[in-house]
């Protein structure tokens, strides 16, 4: 996982952690290399593989308590 500004992150993502920023509609989500074959641990779940994703905020407000929470009940639905 590499911040690179407070605007903007790069974590490695699995499908099902992706489709939770894919959902929200304050990240604007892509693929850091669409080329990319190598997947790599989740950096949210850490149960399945992913790819590494640069996420950007769209709006200036920052509400990351409310990330953590969809991701956490996320988890639970999973399992």
């Amino acid at each position: 996982m590499q911040q690179k500004s407070t605007q903007e992150m790069e974590l490695c993502l699995c499908a099902s952690c992706a489709g939770i920023f894919y959902d929200m509609p304050e990240y604007r989500i892509v693929r850091k290399n669409p080329y990319q074959v190598e997947k790599e641990p989740c950096t949210y779940c850490s149960c399945r593989l992913g790819y590494d994703f640069i996420i950007t905020r769209k709006s200036s407000m920052r509400n990351d308590e409310n990330v953590r929470n969809r991701m956490m009940e996320r988890r639970r639905q999973n399992g």
